[in-house]
């Protein structure tokens, strides 16, 4: 594949941010095996792009260990402008329509993770403003691997952290005997000390988790976008394919060291044009 000037803009982004700032150790290996590509696809269409995305996922399930690729999506004129619309469809590759058959393409795109990076990305948010510790919200919370279908009253016991940066915060769900509609949550400024004592000595630590804060959802309870979202704010829609096959070589502890680690280097970080000047002047 012809290395153009797509290519170049997003290898140098790659380098300055996820590699640079090693946010990626899977592109960071890549790259040392020289089995990283960046490849353009002309086609101005996400059709054009669905059939890109299958020829390469075909390649890479018969790939040698690290090969992986950036695959540069320009032309889609939706796209550009709307990351929404590209989340959209980087999110439907994994899917697979109900009562329908595994052809060879589904079986190879299941060992193939997408991640999408996109000019405007913007996924995570802090808090408002107006919540601090001993704020009460309304989130939903994990139920073993899975999302609660409803949300539930709790009061915010952290609001960053070390592991999880300011993407998440740490609650305590509150008793059931509490309902949604009580007047003391729906105030943006309650806190602890509006909670009835006899409410508050029920809690134990097994209601403690660590949420994402557009669990909340409730526009009033988030704030300005966080910096995390330039990590993945490419010079255009891009998708990387990762074999799954490599994801896999590391481990839980390495994996939850790695998101550790970033979540330090997103709240200290000065933002992407400082690393992109730094990776200019190399």
């Amino acid at each position: 594949y012809h290395q153009d000037d797509y290519c170049t803009q997003v290898q140098s982004w790659t380098n300055a941010i996820p590699i640079g700032l090693g946010l990626c150790p899977w592109a960071l290996k890549s790259r040392y095996q020289g089995r990283l590509q960046y490849i353009t696809c002309h086609g101005n269409t996400p059709t054009d792009v669905q059939e890109m995305v299958e020829e390469h996922c075909q390649i890479l399930c018969q790939a040698p260990l690290w090969s992986t690729c950036l695959l540069i999506c320009p032309f889609v004129t939706k796209w550009q402008d709307d990351f929404a619309s590209f989340d959209a469809f980087v999110r439907q590759l994994t899917t697979r329509p109900e009562n329908s058959s595994c052809d060879n393409n589904e079986e190879c795109r299941s060992q193939i993770t997408f991640v999408a990076f996109h000019p405007q990305f913007l996924r995570w948010r802090g808090l408002a403003s107006h919540l601090t510790v001993g704020s009460l919200v309304h989130s939903h919370r994990s139920v073993g691997l899975q999302k609660s279908h409803e949300r539930y009253p709790a009061r915010i016991l952290e609001t960053s952290n070390r592991m999880f940066g300011k993407r998440k915060i740490k609650v305590q769900f509150l008793s059931n005997d509490l309902p949604q509609s009580t007047e003391i949550l729906d105030s943006p400024t309650t806190t602890l000390s509006d909670v009835p004592t006899h409410v508050q000595q029920q809690q134990t630590r097994k209601d403690q988790q660590y949420v994402s804060i557009d669990w909340l959802e409730d526009p009033d309870m988030l704030g300005p976008a966080l910096l995390d979202n330039e990590m993945h704010q490419s010079p255009y829609p891009t998708i990387h394919l990762i074999r799954n096959a490599d994801l896999g070589t590391l481990s839980v502890r390495s994996v939850s060291r790695v998101k550790r680690q970033n979540a330090r280097r997103m709240m200290q970080w000065e933002g992407s044009s400082l690393a992109m000047a730094q990776e200019d002047s190399k």
